[in-house]
């Protein structure tokens, strides 16, 4: 599975891409994206830096359903892929 952000000018979105199935799944976001990371279980973490407002992260898994974080940033797995470690205003926390 692949993933980009939407194009310039177009609903700020992440569209992952199954090469193996030719399907693209657009997923809307709040801004576009800036930043990714997979998981070892093949989920995508995604940060969004809203023109105003907080940056936020979401995790969306292969079939295009989200789980908002909330307002965090700068996110990274955990080695086995089951938790996300963020920064939020109040400190690190584990999701």
């Amino acid at each position: 599975m692949l993933a980009r952000s939407a194009a310039d000018g177009a609903q700020p979105a992440v569209v992952l891409y199954q090469p193996e199935e030719d399907l693209e799944t657009f997923v809307p976001g709040p801004a576009a994206p800036s930043a990714f990371a997979w998981s070892a279980l093949g989920s995508l973490l995604v940060q969004f830096d809203p023109p105003t407002g907080e940056p936020m992260s979401e995790v969306i898994d292969s079939g295009g359903h989200v789980d908002a974080l909330g307002p965090a940033r700068d996110g990274t797995w955990s080695a086995d892929g089951r938790w996300v470690l963020a920064r939020t205003d109040a400190g690190w926390f584990a999701f």
